[in-house]
C-alpha cells in the first residue's frame, strides 16, 4: 500500500470454485483488483478498505494493484473462518445479537 514491496510470485493452492481458481490461466498469474472485486461481488472501495486494513495482500505492478492467486485463496480461507467478523453493535447488541 504505502511503499513498493518486492514479492516473489509462487503458485497457490486455490480451491475449486473460489475466485482464485476461476481467474483463468496459470495459478501464478496475478489477478487485477477490479477482476477480483467482480469475482467476489464487491465494489472497488470495499477492496480498498480490505487492503487498508491489511486483510488483502496486493502487489504493485506498473502502478496497478494485483492480487496473487495464493493471496486470494488465503483471503477466502480467512474470511470463511470468520477472521474478519465483528460483534454486533447498536440495537442488535442490546437485544443479544442479530436475528
Amino acid at each position: 500500500m504505502g511503499g513498493m514491496e518486492s514479492k516473489r510470485i509462487e503458485s497457490g493452492t486455490a480451491q475449486a470454485g473460489s475466485p482464485a481458481s476461476r481467474c483463468g490461466g496459470d495459478r501464478s498469474t496475478p489477478i487485477t483488483l477490479a477482476r477480483f472485486a467482480a469475482m467476489l461481488g464487491r465494489s472497488a472501495p470495499t477492496l480498498w478498505r480490505y487492503r487498508k486494513r491489511g486483510w488483502l495482500r496486493t502487489v504493485n505492478i506498473a502502478g496497478r494493484p494485483y492480487v496473487l492467486p495464493a493471496d486470494a485463496a488465503d483471503f477466502e480461507r480467512r474470511a470463511a473462518a470468520g477472521e474478519f467478523a465483528k460483534a454486533p453493535h447498536g440495537a442488535a447488541a442490546k437485544r443479544g445479537g442479530a436475528r
